[in-house]
Formats: C-alpha cells, sequence, structure tokens
C-alpha cells in the first residue's frame, strides 16, 4: 500500500493548552485536509467527542464534540486518506460516531485469544534450558488452567500481561521443574488485582464485545 501513517491524540490536541482546543482542533484540520494516501488514526480522543446526551455534560463538551464530528466528517468526505478511531471507552463517544452513516465499519478488537497466549508460553519456554517432554508437559498443563480460568479473568489480561503472566509461568519451570496450577493462580491471583481490565473497566469490555459491524 506504501501509504503514510500518522497518529493524532490527546497529546496533539491539547498542545496550545486546554484553554485553546477549539483552534488547536481547526488547525490540526486544515492539515489533514491536505494530507493524500494517508492512513490517519485518531487514538482515544473521546474527551472530544463525549455523548451530547450524556447527563451533566456542559455545554462546551457539546459544542467541542460538534466542532470535532463536523471536522473528522469532512475529512472523511474528502476521500484522499483513510481514517480510524481506536478507543477503550466506545460508550463514552456520541452515538453519531457509532451510527451506520457515519462510520464504513465498526471493529471490537480484544486481548489476545488462547491459541495466542499458548504461544507467548511456547516463545519463554524455547529459551529455557528444558527437556522437551517438560516443554511439552507444562505446554499441556498451561493451556488446560488457562481453559478452566479463561472467563474469569485470563481472557482479561493485555498483551504485555499475559506476557508477564507467560514469563512468571517459565520461571517457575526453571525453578522446580514443572508447573502446577496451584502455582499459576497464584500468579494470576497477583496480577488480577493490578490488571488493566478490571471493574468498571472489565463491564465496559464485555458490553462492547458485541458491537463489531461490518
Amino acid at each position: 500500500m506504501r501509504w503514510d501513517f500518522l497518529v493524532i491524540n490527546t497529546v496533539a490536541l491539547i498542545k496550545d493548552g486546554l484553554a485553546n482546543v477549539a483552534s488547536r482542533i481547526r488547525y490540526i484540520f486544515r492539515w489533514l485536509m491536505g494530507l493524500e494516501k494517508c492512513v490517519i488514526l485518531f487514538y482515544k480522543i473521546e474527551e472530544f467527542c463525549l455523548d451530547r446526551k450524556m447527563p451533566g455534560i456542559g455545554i462546551e463538551s457539546r459544542m467541542l464534540t460538534t466542532s470535532m464530528l463536523t471536522a473528522i466528517n469532512n475529512l472523511q468526505r474528502k476521500k484522499r486518506s483513510i481514517v480510524f478511531m481506536a478507543t477503550n471507552r466506545l460508550h463514552a463517544f456520541d452515538s453519531a460516531i457509532t451510527s451506520t452513516g457515519w462510520s464504513d465499519m465498526q471493529l471490537f478488537v480484544g486481548t489476545p485469544n488462547l491459541d495466542a497466549r499458548c504461544i507467548q508460553f511456547c516463545d519463554k519456554l524455547a529459551s529455557s534450558p528444558i527437556t522437551n517432554e517438560q516443554s511439552s508437559a507444562a505446554e499441556a498443563v498451561y493451556r488446560t488452567f488457562l481453559t478452566k480460568v479463561w472467563s474469569e479473568d485470563a481472557m482479561f489480561m493485555n498483551y504485555l500481561e499475559g506476557m508477564q503472566f507467560a514469563s512468571s509461568c517459565a520461571d517457575v519451570i526453571m525453578r522446580e521443574g514443572d508447573l502446577s496450577e496451584e502455582a499459576m493462580a497464584s500468579i494470576l491471583n497477583t496480577q488480577a488485582a493490578v490488571m488493566t481490565v478490571r471493574g468498571t473497566v472489565r463491564d465496559e469490555y464485555i458490553a462492547s464485545m458485541d458491537m463489531s459491524r461490518l
């Protein structure tokens, strides 16, 4: 494809200070409108596109949302670039963004699946000085354990958390020679207390799982 790639995030939008966000948005979009053959990713900009029907939202936020939606829509209508938006808070967006007429596609991108997590573990074992028999046995125990606790906590680990879990489990094998479900449960419980997708974030994650639209 060989198109350019550009990321617009919150930092870019507030670079001139919170008092000058509106003028900063106009400046950025004048520049974006002149681009061609560029993939533009708007990353975590939901604070500038908050649902205008949200209880308690101020007039400033509603006007900011209207301004941002108009700017993005005008950019899309140029059809010179491809526009993506990424967020962890889809429900915070104004309903116009998730409507059929505004966006061409809505895709839920979740955490790594079970097979991907097992691959992470195998990669960690590949660099450890254990036998093939130990490695195969550990892989089977690892997959069985994750399958049992998948919907409780395992599926909600993000990529880096999954790597940390796999690394900790591999360390157990190198120290003790084998891997037990008790050891993995202890590691997972420790990580679950601080993992990113927990509490209200997990509730929103689950609610977003069925919101893909192709």
